[in-house]
């Protein structure tokens, strides 16, 4: 059948596909001594053209970088791990994504496709210098597979120029149910002054993410590092019973960012969502994409359930591996610690726009993440905050079934949604405990069938 559009048109498609492909992906040149994968497009430009300039200068190795988008980066780094080492050429270094560890820490610790790190951070003593809850997280069974290149530790970022208008002070609000009316107060001197559609915050209807900050604060993680289900755990049907009370009914106070990519900082910008779960990564998105909010935000830590939950919780993470196959193992571990322990990588993170506090917990006296940020109303240092929150994390568990978890719990705040709209909040607490319930056997019966026997 004859191309309806003419064969320079198909050409020129082709050629259009052709140059998207090699404008996604970046391919690292040939004469490089090693080879870095990583997902995130903008870090990756930073690293090719001036910290691994940097580490060339230092130690006389040339680094390589190739920028995949984080699906194919997964999709390459499967098909990699499963060939031997004879036939496979891939990354000596790669970024791992926390949402993306899961699927390689399926098989038995002996089969994990990255390189155990045990051995060196205790040989070399870096093993005490990483905040140790970070390590767990890139751990199975003991045996660490990557070194943690952040922390993320969650606050909550807000209008504070909005807020002050309409006389409410959020960091007044010591417990969620406090910041709960405090935000109703906020909703209601807008609509009275002509912005009904002005919501006091952002969260997620239909998703887990933001709930799972707020179970972790409780110390709740949804799987243990045994992959023991805590669903059913009463902590989880109470916190879903309040929550689906943020985003439905008559204490609403917030809603769904608009759906696309980088586009929840235009909601800040207008006005519509007032504040934001903020992770380190995020507020820095915000500083970057958002420059006309200077002056105009605030930040804090989360608000608490009990007396005894966390202020924070962690959001993201990122580890640097190294692939078995790799055929420079020895460079290829002092590039990975370069890259999660160096004050000159931080130094030119930092410059380039990425402000994360490092999981080095020595690094955290560093004057630099103790200055005011005139960004902030007031110039609040911010990363100062962020240090002790991280001070303060709870603890954090991510196994091969946390993502089926995550969407169990999802599923179980769609219906909770869902009741309360259709029969308010009586009786909803224990319809939550039923389905998660019902949630953690249909778990552990996945977790049994899909765990490799040894």
């Amino acid at each position: 059948m004859p191309f309806p559009l003419g064969k320079p048109i198909l050409v020129m498609l082709i050629a259009a596909t052709l140059s998207g492909i090699a404008i996604l992906v970046h391919q690292p040149t040939p004469q490089t001594d090693l080879t870095l994968w990583t997902f995130a497009v903008d870090r990756g430009f930073e690293l090719d053209h001036s910290i691994l300039n940097f580490y060339q200068g230092r130690t006389g190795v040339k680094v390589g970088v190739h920028v995949l988008l984080p699906r194919a980066l997964d999709t390459r780094l499967v098909s990699l791990l499963m060939k031997s080492a004879s036939d496979a050429r891939g990354p000596d270094v790669v970024e791992v994504e926390i949402g993306s560890i899961g699927k390689f820490f399926r098989p038995p610790v002996s089969d994990i496709g990255f390189l155990p790190w045990n051995d060196y951070l205790d040989r070399t003593g870096l093993r005490s210098q990483f905040l140790a809850s970070r390590l767990t997280v890139w751990s199975k069974d003991g045996q660490i597979f990557g070194l943690p290149q952040d922390v993320h530790p969650v606050s909550l970022t807000y209008r504070k120029d909005l807020y002050d208008l309409a006389g409410v002070d959020p960091t007044q609000a010591r417990t969620w149910p406090q910041l709960q009316q405090a935000c109703l107060t906020f909703e209601q001197y807008w609509r009275e002054h002509g912005q009904p559609r002005r919501h006091a915050m952002e969260l997620l209807s239909h998703t887990s993410d933001y709930l799972e900050i707020m179970l972790q604060q409780r110390h709740v993680n949804t799987l243990d590092a045994e992959n023991q289900v805590f669903l059913a755990n009463p902590k989880v049907a109470q916190t879903i019973a309040f929550y689906t009370g943020l985003v439905t009914g008559p204490g609403q106070i917030a809603s769904d960012p608009n759906p696309g990519d980088k586009r929840w900082p235009t909601d800040v910008i207008n006005g519509d969502l007032c504040m934001l779960l903020t992770p380190d990564w995020r507020a820095s998105e915000l500083h970057q994409l958002a420059p006309d909010l200077k002056g105009k935000l605030a930040m804090m830590p989360l608000p608490r359930f009990d007396p005894d939950d966390a202020p924070t919780a962690s959001y993201g993470g990122t580890m640097m591996a190294i692939p078995r196959q790799c055929a420079h193992p020895q460079e290829a571990r002092a590039l990975a610690v370069f890259l999660t322990t160096d004050r000159a990588n931080f130094n030119a993170n930092r410059l380039a726009g990425f402000d994360l506090i490092p999981p080095l917990p020595a690094q955290w006296s560093d004057p630099i993440y103790h200055q005011p940020d005139p960004f902030y109303a007031d110039s609040q240092s911010v990363d100062d905050l962020y240090v002790r929150l991280a001070r303060q994390l709870p603890a954090r568990y991510v196994t091969p079934f946390t993502a089926v978890a995550s969407i169990e719990l999802s599923d179980v705040i769609s219906h909770a949604v869902d009741y309360r709209i259709k029969y308010g909040d009586a009786g909803l607490k224990e319809k939550c405990q039923q389905w998660l319930d019902e949630a953690a056997v249909d778990l552990e019966r996945r977790i049994q069938f899909g765990t490799f026997n040894n």
